[in-house]
């Protein structure tokens, strides 16, 4: 009404109670009734009609948004004690009075510390920090608020008001914050619901008068910026379990808010060489008898009070002193805040010191430095009352007072760094008071400059500078930490062997912020998410929104309430994920088009996501994780879900979108608008597109996603199909990443083979029961690996292409030479390549992960050597390398190539092979993600390094990549126990070389693997020989290994130890000669 003109109207409608919501519906005959002229009523309802459609076309253009979202508040609530009883002594007008001055005071505080007034309730109050609009300290301004309201209210009493008593509680938490649904417009009608403001009440009435209780939450959000009392653990009515209590009793003097804050945080030095270096060379100038200015600026939690602090606490090492001055929020209108604050600690004044203890420490202060006459130490004390808000400035002309605490603050800082150069430092200088910054100014600018180096803090968006003379300045930003940097910091604070993997992802999520760093750091220590697995240290989950540290959600909310109506934006890309296509968001965001590109342009000047590539296709970034998560986080979960369903409707439809290649965005965002079976089936394609990719730990985590969705999928036959449809594709991962000897591997393969004979799934037997076996092969369980192969060949009736009878014959082989039965195997090997059919194997090969005929033509290598068939042997290990050569696939080539190393390099000693093959698997290894065969690469090439230059050090080494390789499987450690017994004889030490051997014979007896038994028994005889003992002792052993090997018809090993057996009954005989020459 006022900006058309008709403000006069104003008045008569809300006189007859028409609101917004009426309005529309005002009509000619009402108008009349309310006494308007015939002209007026015409020209009113046409511009009521004109009015409403702008207003509809505004509401149009807006972003949609939410009724509601969720957040972190401090609550606080404050209530009068007694209010019934003061109200029923007092005269009603002076109640009434009364209550004004009260209401006038909690207004003017709450708006003077940033909070909200949520609601009036009787003689109470609820008031928020943090909404509407969060500020990084929400809950320090709480507290300080509550303090400032029981102060004012103890200053009334002291001017002859009326006995009036307050309690204050604070409690911090996530809330959700909306409308009630009778309030459809102002965001200050909102009312958040969480269990914090409920605590927040409970506080309330369990204080006694005159005080303020806090709870845990907020007491670690403020540090040791005020004297707290525990109260310890106390039972809340409503509460399951007591909850920590703290008395708020004053705020304390720190030097800095960093100090007070920063106490249980890390002292790590944090690098900024180039900038400490400038720093201490004005530091030096400064010394030589300059005035200079470091001005530090950066964002929040870059570091800017750590570097200050390193820097300082180096200086005043010295000797030096440092002098700090703290700028406040809070007061960044009250004129000497931060001087005064600073003389307080100087005079060693405590909170809550009477004016008669403060004028007796300022004049011990002042007695020794500066000769002040009672007119100015009045002005002094006046000054240090101001800070407080309890004495007021005792001169009549304020003018007059102010130049004269101008000259005393001047003589007190010039005076000290004419004795010795000083440091003034000024925190938060964002936050400094007028009259400060013009003190301050009038110290730099002095034409006769004193030496003292003053050191300012500020943020790049609240830049107060002080103009120095030129020469006299440095100026310095903080910059994010790099890579190297934040690896170096969290190394320090998670222990030298944090893993790179850890590191990289709160590298990702923090961006480099040092604050954001040291925090998420500090959630994976205190939530103890740290996992140590035989596989190395690893998160026992993934990070979430619940873990943004409760300090840091301030700080990051902050930042999005500054974006006003694009924090809708904001809240749509955070669901996208961390980066964000401009197509897709347009496409979701549903928003007029200026408005969209004005949109992200405030989030990019905000520095909140930044941009790569160029239109149409332009890709965002958000700037750090920790920022996406907290726009996410505070979307309400029916709000979250309608947009990912959105999504997923969305990116099906770009041009640019195929979803062939890329299932596990849409697999993500279905998941999340809980349409659980598609996303089941896309995490199963990106799985699959993963394991051709040879990216195991990826299709591992996707295929677990879809495995956490199935019990959201109803219909028991349907759960187990897709359930079984992921159970196949996840064997070949498990594998490659932990190990053919891993649990999870038998585990999976157990129920998909269950699954697919309740589904009676013919095809898919096959590589399930050859991946059973292959599992109980590597964990020597002979006796299960015997029944798994009889149930391979009772299935052979529904074999196609002889597959199954195929796979039979080489897993009855493998286990035949485990166990020394050498002809018998060589027998089955050669059937089951004989029944190799390429046309038939392509699909078995991916699902098993390794070619049949490699495998066979592998495996029979040994076994023709062991039976003294070199030339065999030779046959078919060039066949295993040739035919994986020519199917390129990696873990057909690292088959062959391990086996190669094992006839040719260990049984055959051509012992260059070891270091050449060892190397090419730990390559395959590493491209490829396959943690066995990189494990079997470094365990031989440390054997064949051993074997060029042996030494204890060398051996040992062997013996470190042994136990790394145990958790692949127990398969052919006796013949590794063995090699570095020989090792050790080599070096002459037969006790070491036997503790191996014992080793050996205690796996065999274990296992059942004893092929290689009967080089044991050679190996032993020649180091207990080595050790002293008779030669008859040694020919036992020997004649028992020949019996061995007769028996596996070893022919290979027979002749050796037959060899070793001649020699030593020639030493026998020599011996017996010599005896009786």
């Amino acid at each position: 009404m006022e900006e058309r003109g008709l403000g006069d109207y104003g008045a008569l409608l809300e006189k007859h109670g028409v609101d917004m919501d009426v309005l529309p519906h005002l009509e000619y005959a009402h108008l009349a009734e309310m006494g308007l002229s015939i002209g007026a009523r015409l020209k009113l309802l046409k511009e009521i009609d004109k009015g409403l459609r702008e207003t509809q076309h505004q509401d149009a253009k807006k972003p949609s948004g939410p009724s509601a979202e969720r957040r972190q508040l401090t609550a606080m609530f404050c209530d009068i004690v007694g209010y019934t009883r003061l109200s029923a002594d007092l005269d009603p007008e002076e109640t009434r009075r009364l209550l004004r001055e009260y209401w006038k005071a909690v207004k003017s505080i709450t708006a003077r510390f940033g909070g909200h007034i949520a609601q009036y309730l009787g003689d109470g109050a609820l008031i928020y920090f943090g909404y509407p609009a969060a500020l990084e300290d929400d809950a320090e301004r709480a507290v300080n608020a509550a303090l400032a309201l029981l102060a004012h209210n103890q200053e009334a009493e002291g001017h002859g008001a009326a006995d009036l008593h307050m309690r204050i509680g604070i409690a911090t938490g996530p809330v959700v914050v909306g409308l009630p649904s009778q309030l459809k417009s102002r965001p200050e009608d909102a009312l958040a619901v969480g269990s914090n403001v409920n605590l927040a009440a409970r506080l309330q009435a369990m204080a006694a008068p005159d005080s303020l209780l806090i709870d845990d939450v907020t007491r670690k959000l403020v540090g040791d910026l005020f004297v707290l009392e525990p109260l310890g653990e106390q039972t809340i009515a409503g509460l399951e379990k007591p909850k920590l209590v703290f008395q708020v009793i004053a705020s304390r003097l720190a030097r800095s808010r960093f100090e007070a804050k920063s106490r249980s945080r890390s002292g790590i030095f944090l690098g900024r060489g180039t900038e400490t270096t400038l720093a201490i060379d004005a530091w030096r100038k400064v010394q030589a008898g300059a005035c200079h200015v470091v001005s530090v600026r950066g964002e929040p939690g870059i570091g800017k009070s750590h570097f200050v602090w390193q820097l300082t606490d180096t200086i005043a090492s010295e000797g030096f002193e440092v002098i700090q001055l703290q700028c406040t929020p809070g007061q960044a209108n009250t004129p000497f805040f931060p001087l005064a604050e600073a003389i307080m600690e100087q005079a060693d004044v405590s909170p809550g010191a009477t004016d008669e203890e403060k004028a007796r420490k300022l004049r011990k202060l002042v007695g020794s430095q500066l000769d002040l006459s009672s007119e100015q130490l009045v002005v002094l004390g006046g000054l240090v009352g101001s800070a407080s808000n309890k004495v007021a400035a005792p001169m009549a002309n304020p003018a007059v007072w102010r130049k004269q605490a101008f000259q005393i603050l001047r003589r007190f800082f010039v005076e000290k760094a004419a004795v010795r150069p000083l440091v003034l430092v000024v925190e938060d200088m964002h936050w400094c008071d007028p009259t400060s910054l013009e003190f301050l100014q009038s110290i730099v600018s002095d034409s006769a400059p004193a030496p003292i180096l003053m050191i300012t803090t500020s943020r790049p968006d609240g830049w107060q500078a002080l103009n120095a003379p030129s020469g006299k300045d440095t100026k310095l930003f903080l910059e994010r930490l790099t890579a190297d940097d934040t690896t170096g910091f969290v190394k320090e604070l998670l222990g030298r062997d944090a893993p790179k993997a850890i590191v990289d992802l709160i590298f990702e999520r923090t961006d480099g912020v040092p604050l954001f760093v040291e925090e998420l750091t500090n959630v994976i220590l205190e939530k103890d998410l740290l996992l140590r697995t035989g596989h190395g240290v690893e998160l026992s989950r993934q990070l979430d929104m619940g873990d943004i540290p409760s300090n840091l959600q301030s700080i990051l909310l902050a930042r999005l309430d500054r974006l006003g109506e694009h924090k809708r934006l904001a809240q749509v890309a955070s669901c996208i994920g961390r980066s964000f296509s401009i197509d897709v968001l347009a496409g979701v965001a549903d928003v007029g088009e200026t408005a969209f590109k004005e949109g992200l342009e405030v989030l990019q000047s905000a520095e909140l996501i930044h941009s790569s590539g160029g239109l149409p296709s332009r890709q965002f970034t958000f700037r750090h994780a920790l920022i996406r998560d907290a726009a996410y986080g505070t979307l309400l979960a029916a709000d979250r879900r309608d947009i990912h369903a959105r999504i997923a409707e969305v990116m099906p439809e770009l041009p640019n979108f195929d979803s062939l290649l890329r299932p596990e965005d849409m697999a993500f965002h279905l998941a999340r608008a809980e349409r659980f079976e598609e996303a089941i089936v896309r995490w199963h394609e990106a799985a699959v597109v993963a394991n051709y990719r040879s990216a195991s730990e990826e299709a591992i985590a996707y295929l677990k996603k879809g495995l956490e969705l199935l019990e959201h999928v109803e219909g028991k036959s349907r759960r187990e199909a897709l359930e079984f449809l992921l159970l196949i594709e996840l064997v070949a991962p498990y594998r490659s990443v932990r190990g053919f000897a891993a649990p999870e591997v038998g585990e999976t393969t157990r129920r998909a083979i269950q699954l697919a004979d309740q589904a009676q799934d013919v095809d898919a037997i096959l590589p399930l029961l050859y991946n059973q076996w292959v599992y109980v092969f590597v964990t020597g369980h002979r006796d299960d690996g015997d029944a798994l192969i009889d149930e391979l060949f009772a299935r052979c009736s529904y074999d196609q292409g002889n597959l199954l009878r195929m796979t039979a014959h080489r897993a009855k082989a493998a286990n035949e030479f485990l166990r020394g039965r050498f002809s018998s195997a060589r027998q089955n090997f050669e059937i089951s390549v004989g029944l190799y059919d390429p046309k038939y194997q392509a699909s078995v090969t991916y699902s098993i992960g390794l070619d049949a005929l490699v495998a066979a033509s592998g495996y029979n290598a040994l076994v023709c050597w062991c039976l003294g068939d070199s030339e065999a042997a030779e046959e078919n290990m060039d066949r295993a390398l040739a035919h994986s050569a020519r199917l390129d696939l990696a873990g057909s080539r690292a088959f062959a190539t391990y086996h190669e190393a094992l006839l040719r390099g260990v049984l055959m000693e051509q012992q260059d092979i070891l270091v050449k093959n060892g190397r090419l698997l730990q390559k395959v290894g590493l491209e490829h993600h396959y943690n066995m065969w990189l494990a079997c690469g470094r365990l031989l090439e440390a054997m064949g390094i051993c074997c060029q230059k042996p030494s204890e050090h060398s051996i040992k080494l062997v013996d470190k990549r042994l136990e790394e390789f145990r958790d692949m499987g127990v398969v052919y450690l006796p013949t590794y126990e063995t090699f570095i017994a020989r090792r050790w004889l080599d070096l002459g030490k037969a006790r070491e070389g036997l503790a191996h051997i014992k080793n050996a014979r205690m796996l065999m007896e274990q296992f059942g693997e004893v092929w290689n038994e009967p080089e044991v028994g050679r190996v032993e005889a020649q180091l207990r020989l080595f050790e002293g003992c008779e030669p008859e002792v040694a020919e036992a052993i020997l004649r028992q290994a020949v019996g061995v090997a007769k028996r596996q018809q070893s022919r290979s090993f027979g002749n050796r130890i037959e060899s070793d057996h001649r020699a030593l009954q020639e030493k026998i005989v020599s011996t017996r000669n010599d005896l009786f020459a």
